[in-house]
């Protein structure tokens, strides 16, 4: 099986204004991404969007209607 998906991730930069595109799991692990990023540049904002997703999930309650 080929788990290579940074063809996908370099489709995504036809969107008009992306720059790069990174792939993350859940815990802010790095999985792929597109070939304009360095891996090192990749695994830093991993870690950050992980980061801020978790923040995000830990205020929801006091900004959500929910």
């Amino acid at each position: 099986m080929n788990t290579d998906l940074s063809w996908v991730l370099n489709d995504v930069l036809e969107v008009r204004g992306a720059r790069h595109a990174v792939l993350v799991s859940g815990d802010g692990l790095l999985l792929q991404r597109s070939d304009d990023i360095s891996r090192d540049d990749a695994e830093t904002n991993a870690a950050a969007m992980s980061s801020m997703q978790s923040l995000s999930r830990a205020v929801s309650g006091f900004v959500g209607s929910g």
